[in-house]
């Protein structure tokens, strides 16, 4: 993240452990707070979507592979997409996505 000024530090590595710590915690809470309930739609294997609009990040990363741990389906949603694509799939996902994990920057 970058600082008040706009200045990113140093990059800081993660370890795998911590990685797996973060994706694991991240798909506990998606599924302890029901943000991608399961949905009657057979295409879909009965699971929830969630979509994720972010930057390359490693967050984007946790996120996504916290969505396959816990047998739900990411979305990507690409900050170079423009605002009429994103409204587009959001109405094609329709009542399977029920939750948009997004970056602040």
């Amino acid at each position: 993240m970058p600082d008040h000024q706009g200045v990113y530090g140093p990059y800081q590595w993660l370890t795998y452990g911590q990685a797996n710590e973060r994706v694991n915690n991240f798909g506990a809470g998606i599924m302890h707070l029901n943000l991608a309930p399961d949905v009657e739609d057979a295409e879909l294997n009965n699971r929830g979507c969630i979509g994720i609009y972010s930057k390359n990040r490693p967050e984007w990363v946790i996120a996504e592979q916290a969505c396959y741990a816990y047998a739900r389906i990411p979305v990507p949603l690409y900050d170079t997409f423009n605002t009429a694509t994103v409204i587009y799939l959001k109405k094609m996902l329709g009542a399977s996505q029920k939750t948009m994990i997004c970056s602040a920057g």
